[in-house]
């Protein structure tokens, strides 16, 4: 109601009934009297939802399961409806269905074979649905209906073939995936040859050089093999083609690192050619690596490796890749040096699931070393080396400042403070050097099948300047601010 000279317009009536229509009126009074009354307003008062119903799952042979429920032995105003929802445990999301009140069965069709399912029914009032009743159940295995899925080469060498794919669709997997047959063959031999894996990729070993091959893939379940994936063909490489181990060295989310070996005896200079994503990259001929950059995040990748010159046919190496998703999006924060220690605020790392390390590298910047763009152009491998010998480490004293991996983490922790000097998995967080420009970030190396990607974080730059107290010949102590060019000012505070 709406009386301007009453700020009292609203009023809350308990002890009512659950499930129960009432007729409101309102009137306004003084001392007077009561005056006239508003027009009904009719409500229903809401309840406690229905606890819950039992229930049967029996499955057939056809892939189908009957639900047969009863109503719940407490039940609080009307039965609307039954609410049923079921899932595949491995699945994200439930298929739900809305049933009347008068059904007390139903059956849910197309289930697949040698999976495990949840189902979940509950009764529904009109305040909503109450408790549900869960139940879990396993359909038999069978043979698998379906053909593993994309099957390819990512590699090749004289004498091998390197494979991957991935398995069937999920209803036709028909039970959990036991391992996986590789059969191939000789193009010009019928004589079949078999290798088996656990694993979605397989390496085939002792192959004949310029050769092709025709290669296919089964799954298996306990129940026995599925259908013989559509052939594809590889040819070996040729012994003439120089190159030897073709291979992925390091894998950023922007960048890839490729290497090769070349013969003892390789004199020729003719040079290399890169091929990926309608690209060409040519390399010297007696290089053996390059660093292919300007790469998308989280994308599958094929390099192929050949001389100039040489077409398709056998001689030239493949490998594919997939680089390394974009695990942060915010920069990470330095805070004031001090002591020769930083802190630095580090940013949630999206998911750490496929994270085997962290790693924090500093690097100090000098006029003969050009400052880093990119975090992705650091030399991991390089860095893991570092930790020396003293005698080493001597040595380096009196050249240039080196970078160098601070810690080794298993986790990324909020803060982390930099040349505290104390030993991380083996790594020493060694006091930051004064009056030196740093570069420091973050390298997450992930889990990987084959070589280890890494995604580097937001590159940070700061440079430190020490303040210390000095004994003066009177015995004073006094703070001194070191200047860039060597010398030192009285400080502020003086």
């Amino acid at each position: 109601w709406n009386i301007e000279e009453s700020t009292e317009h609203e009023a809350v009536i308990g002890g009512l009934l659950a499930e129960t229509t009432y007729s409101v009126t309102v009137a306004a009074y003084t001392t007077k009297g009561d005056g006239a009354r508003s027009k009904a307003k009719v409500v229903t008062t809401t309840g406690a939802v229905p606890g819950k119903p039992t229930m049967m799952i029996s499955t057939t042979m056809g892939n189908t399961a009957l639900i047969q429920w009863q109503p719940p032995k407490e039940m609080v105003g009307e039965l609307m409806g039954y609410q049923l929802q079921y899932k595949r445990t491995d699945e994200e999301t439930f298929t739900s269905l809305e049933l009347s009140k008068t059904k007390d069965h139903h059956t849910v069709t197309e289930l697949h074979k040698g999976a495990t399912y949840i189902f979940r029914l509950s009764a529904r009032n009109r305040a909503g649905a109450g408790e549900a009743y869960v139940k879990e159940i396993s359909t038999p295995e069978d043979l698998p209906t379906g053909f593993p899925l994309n099957l390819k080469v990512t590699g090749l060498t004289q004498s091998s073939t390197q494979l991957t794919w991935e398995p069937p669709n999920l209803k036709e997997r028909n039970g959990k995936i036991t391992y996986y047959r590789v059969v191939y063959k000789d193009i010009n031999n019928q004589q079949d040859n078999n290798s088996n894996t656990t694993e979605t990729h397989l390496t085939i070993e002792g192959l004949n050089p310029d050769t092709t091959y025709d290669i296919r893939v089964q799954a298996f379940t306990s129940k026995g093999a599925g259908p013989l994936s559509p052939s594809i063909q590889s040819r070996t490489m040729s012994n003439d083609f120089p190159t030897l181990n073709f291979g992925v060295k390091a894998v950023t989310k922007t960048s890839v690192l490729l290497t090769w070996d070349l013969p003892e005896n390789y004199k020729s200079q003719a040079p290399f050619k890169i091929l990926y994503n309608q690209q060409s990259v040519e390399v010297e001929g007696n290089q053996k690596r390059k660093l292919i950059t300007h790469l998308q995040p989280d994308t599958d990748y094929s390099f192929v490796l050949t001389s100039r010159g040489i077409i398709a046919g056998g001689l030239q190496q493949q490998v594919s890749i997939r680089t390394a998703p974009d695990l942060i999006k915010a920069k990470p924060v330095s805070q004031t040096p001090q002591d020769g220690k930083m802190t630095i605020n580090l940013p949630k790392v999206q998911t750490t699931t496929r994270v085997r390390w962290f790693y924090i590298v500093v690097v100090p910047q000098t006029q003969s070393m050009q400052r880093w763009k990119n975090p992705d152009e650091v030399d991991l491998e390089e860095l893991l080396r570092s930790r020396e010998g003293p005698m080493l480490r001597r040595r380096r004293h009196v050249e240039s400042p080196r970078a160098y991996v601070a810690a080794k983490l298993t986790h990324l922790p909020p803060t982390f403070m930099l040349g505290d000097g104390q030993d991380y998995m083996g790594f020493k967080n060694k006091p930051l050097t004064n009056m030196q420009e740093f570069q420091w970030f973050v390298v997450a190396v992930l889990r990987n099948e084959g070589t280890d990607g890494t995604a580097n974080y937001h590159l940070q730059t700061f440079y430190y300047q020490r303040r210390w107290v000095e004994e003066e010949e009177e015995g004073e102590a006094c703070s001194r601010q070191t200047l860039p060019g060597g010398g030192s000012s009285p400080d502020p505070g003086e």
